[in-house]
């Protein structure tokens, strides 16, 4: 059994809920994304400190209310900035298990401790279980998104600009849902909100952080919750320009008028005083992983973007007459130079084509004159000994022998060039 050293634990855990998250968040066709954990541990005192470093990784604000300090990855964190709690449900089960102790304890996380277990050398030993499961309910709503958010980046190249576009779409497009507020029968659900066409302000703050996310836009929610119940609120904070601003769409859509709140390095009233947010440590928090995001996003993009693409299929004329490829396509291999399938660009060119398979060369002749290619060569041979280096070598590639189209025609005396932007070799 591999032990986990206790100072390993919370890093294991955030890269585990990160991971289960992310996946998530990057792979919105996957319904349900579930991870899985399991940290073993020499002794009964390892394995406490442990599991309090685990519920620490993933408290909420009740459990921090019962005296539990936030953790840099905590579910609260998270849940400010891309919101789980209507549209997904992040389940999460967590057992210690060590000799002789039953416990069970429900609510919106599950902990448990059941019956221990033995190592393969009959010690007893102890453990910690924790399985997180991302189930993604109403996914459609991802896609429609994921269009607002492109539409807003080909409106405008900046930051500035896409939020302005996404804030006077949500105006546009949505209303606020007082009739749910004034009877206290509301969501702040993303899926809702899009489907009705109505919502409450975390309707709004939660579906401003989705699309800033799409379009890689630091962002997360801040919420007043400590006035009364029907005085709560949601808005917003992104990165702009190297600051973070305020954006409080529900108000622009509500109050005054549409960019009255759009940017603001403050708003004034209780509704947004600093002195009734829940906890400004989760905002420095919020902050940060908002900027992680935004990184992550930008390394996968730059991936992407340096990833090599595949080339559309690359074609031949002989004389203006397109080659036909049966069962091999030609390719461009690392020396720039395009290879081609012997056979079909022999017919094409009115060539008889040769394989000597002990010497592994393929030879090409009109009757008159004869190129040969050994495969793996940088340099092809005449029929009279006449050597032609070349800056590349014929291959063998899915048992069809390939070789350098341009040296083979040039030979033959044709006149070879390349159109660009149809990816063809022409020949004369």
């Amino acid at each position: 059994i591999q032990y986990t050293p206790p100072e390993e634990v919370e890093p294991q855990v955030a890269a585990l809920l990160d991971g289960c998250i992310l996946d998530a968040l990057f792979i919105p066709d996957s319904q349900t994304v579930t991870r899985s954990l399991t940290m073993h541990f020499a002794s009964s005192e390892e394995g406490w400190e442990a599991w309090r470093t685990v519920l620490n990784s993933l408290q909420f604000s009740h459990m921090k209310e019962a005296g539990m300090a936030a953790a840099p990855h905590s579910l609260e964190v998270w849940r400010r900035i891309v919101d789980y709690t209507s549209d997904d449900t992040l389940a999460v089960k967590a057992q210690y298990l060590m000799p002789g102790d039953h416990r069970t304890y429900e609510g919106h996380m599950e902990y448990g401790s059941l019956s221990g277990y033995y190592d393969s050398l009959g010690n007893t030993g102890y453990r910690i279980e924790l399985t997180l499961t991302f189930l993604r309910s109403e996914g459609d709503f991802i896609d429609r998104l994921k269009g607002v958010a492109e539409e807003a980046k080909a409106a405008s190249d900046t930051v500035t600009g896409q939020l302005e576009q996404l804030n006077d779409y949500l105006i546009r497009s949505f209303s606020y849902d007082w009739e749910g507020f004034n009877t206290g029968f509301f969501t702040g659900s993303v899926a809702d909100f899009l489907e009705r066409g109505r919502g409450v302000c975390g309707s709004y703050a939660n579906t401003v952080e989705y699309l800033c996310f799409f379009l890689g836009i630091p962002c997360f929610e801040l919420l007043t919750d400590k006035l009364p119940l029907n005085e709560q609120h949601a808005w917003n904070c992104v990165y702009v320009d190297g600051a973070w601003k305020m954006l409080d769409v529900t108000w622009n859509d509500t109050e005054g008028s549409p960019k009255q709140y759009f940017l603001v390095d403050s708003i004034g009233g209780r509704m947004h005083d600093w002195e009734n947010y829940d906890d400004p440590e989760i905002v420095e928090l919020a902050k940060a992983l908002a900027l992680e995001l935004q990184a992550r996003l930008s390394e996968a993009a730059a991936e992407e973007a340096s990833a090599p693409v595949t080339p559309p299929e690359i074609g031949v004329t002989v004389g203006g007459v397109p080659v036909v490829w049966t069962d091999a396509l030609p390719f461009i291999d690392e020396n720039s130079r395009t290879m081609v399938p012997l056979r079909a660009v022999a017919g094409a060119l009115g060539l008889t084509v040769g394989w000597d398979g002990r010497a592994r060369e393929a030879s090409f002749t009109d009757g008159e004159r004869t190129i040969i290619f050994p495969i793996g060569s940088a340099g092809a041979h005449t029929g009279d000994g006449e050597t032609i280096p070349m800056d590349t070598a014929a291959v063998i590639v899915g048992d069809r022998t390939y070789a350098p189209i341009r040296y083979l025609a040039e030979y033959f005396g044709r006149t070879v060039g390349w159109d660009g932007a149809s990816r063809t070799v022409l020949i004369d």
